[in-house]
């Protein structure tokens, strides 16, 4: 049984922020607007791409255009260190559920720990 079978199913798209790597064993970010990349996460974890964050060094603003960015990428669920209020009410008016994760936590471990009914959202 690999690694990936004895984590929770990740349906729909699920995004971690992430400092540096493109695979699961990535560490979670602490700022979401502020993160350099985004892991993108499909089909139970078997589809893994990284997503560079154009909005990270903007001046003001980089929450509500990283929630953009993951909009039109089809993100259902983003998980992150911490959230702005103006970054969290733009992600949830944009259909994606915002999950606190303890940053440093690697990515394949804070999927796991998703609760059923955020993976519902990710449907």
């Amino acid at each position: 049984m690999s690694d990936m079978d004895k984590q929770s199913p990740v349906r729909g798209c699920v995004a971690v922020a992430v400092v540096e790597g493109s695979d699961l064993s990535a560490a979670v970010g602490a700022h979401f607007g502020r993160s350099p990349r985004f892991l993108l996460v499909r089909d139970s974890g078997a589809n893994v791409q990284a997503l560079d964050n154009s909005h990270a060094e903007a001046a003001q603003g980089a929450g509500t255009a990283t929630a953009s960015l993951l909009i039109r990428n089809g993100v259902t669920v983003v998980l992150a260190g911490q959230f702005g209020p103006k970054a969290e009410d733009a992600l949830r008016a944009g259909g994606i559920l915002p999950v606190v994760v303890r940053p440093g936590t690697r990515a394949d471990e804070a999927l796991a720990q998703l609760q059923p009914e955020m993976l519902r959202a990710a449907d």
